[in-house]
């Protein structure tokens, strides 16, 4: 697939901006197709949600950027190697809080337990008590974090959801904790038997997404100004914190 662009400026997802658009000038966004905030239309350009945001912020701030979308692991490689100014669908973990400054969650999305057996509730307590694969560098939340320390469950972590698939499929994990978009992505590829796989009716927990910048290349004054602008125009509306 031919990776989209558009003009717009972030107000949603989680971001990381340069010091150039502070100056109104264009830069460089990446970032990784993840519906319902970022999908592409039939001519190829961006839709979804956060889309949506964006161009409103941009009509309001006079900033110009380019986002350009690709898989979500040379997302993170390209913006490490500074070939973007800044990328956005990036969640909240200890090491990027010590580089990023964070705002408050604009969107979140569910995360449900999957197995090969049919699952009551959210699929935790009685249906799994050991090995749940989870993707790396992810926070899922207060009550995930509680469950593990208490050895409810123990984890296995993978990069990849596709690797989580065949984990879950060679039995090197009991579940995996997924979003709906992820495993729907891999079972309409035709990777996996949707058939042998089972989503627990009630979601576990969910995944906060925020607006996020490097402290080195803005301060927080700015940055506050920024959030301030975005609660203005609505982002927080979307956000499920269920």
């Amino acid at each position: 697939m031919n990776n989209p662009l558009i003009r717009a400026v972030w107000v949603g997802l989680g971001l990381v901006l340069s010091a150039n658009a502070a100056a109104g000038k264009d830069f460089r966004l990446a970032t990784n197709l993840w519906p319902p905030f970022v999908e592409v239309n039939g001519d190829g350009t961006l839709q979804g949600l956060a889309i949506e945001k964006i161009e409103r912020a941009a009509k309001e701030a006079g900033m110009l950027p380019l986002i350009e979308a690709m898989p979500y692991l040379r997302m993170v490689r390209s913006i490490a190697e500074k070939r973007y100014d800044g990328a956005f669908l990036l969640s909240r973990n200890p090491k990027r809080e010590a580089i990023y400054h964070f705002s408050p969650p604009l969107f979140c999305e569910r995360r449900y337990i999957y197995a090969k057996r049919k699952l009551t509730g959210d699929g935790v307590g009685n249906n799994i008590r050991r090995t749940i694969g989870v993707i790396k560098g992810v926070q899922y939340g207060h009550r995930f974090d509680d469950l593990k320390t208490k050895g409810v469950f123990k984890t296995a972590e993978s990069l990849t959801p596709s690797f989580l698939f065949k984990m879950l499929k060679h039995g090197r994990v009991e579940a995996i904790l997924f979003s709906e978009r992820e495993a729907d992505t891999l079972l309409t590829n035709g990777q996996y038997d949707g058939t042998a796989i089972y989503e627990a009716p009630e979601p576990f927990t969910a995944v906060e997404l925020h607006l996020v910048v490097p402290k080195e290349t803005m301060g927080q004054d700015t940055f506050k100004k920024l959030t301030d602008s975005m609660q203005i125009l609505g982002a927080t509306e979307y956000c499920d914190r269920k």
